[in-house]
């Protein structure tokens, strides 16, 4: 992951591979991947980053805190599968 500076902020995003957020007025419990929009102050009815446990927030008015403002994109499901291992050796 690459260290992303932004003023007094610090985050650490995986570039491109960003892990799915829930997105609080979507579905509930629902995960969703997301394009990040730009680093700015969100405007009423954007999404933005925030969080320990990090989710999408609408914002309820402007906001004057630089927050990472989100898209979804697609809806996230949690697959289980199988995959090759080591090799056994004889």
């Amino acid at each position: 992951m690459e260290l992303t500076r932004h003023g007094e902020y610090t985050y650490w995003m995986a570039q491109g591979k960003n892990n799915p957020v829930i997105f609080e007025d979507l579905k509930p419990f629902a995960h969703y991947f997301y394009r990040v929009v730009e680093w700015d102050c969100p405007k009423k009815g954007e999404y933005y980053l925030s969080g320990a446990e990090v989710a999408a927030w609408r914002a309820p008015n402007d906001l004057s805190t630089f927050f990472w403002i989100v898209a979804p994109t697609f809806i996230a499901k949690r697959v289980q599968t199988w995959v090759k291992g080591s090799p056994i050796e004889d």
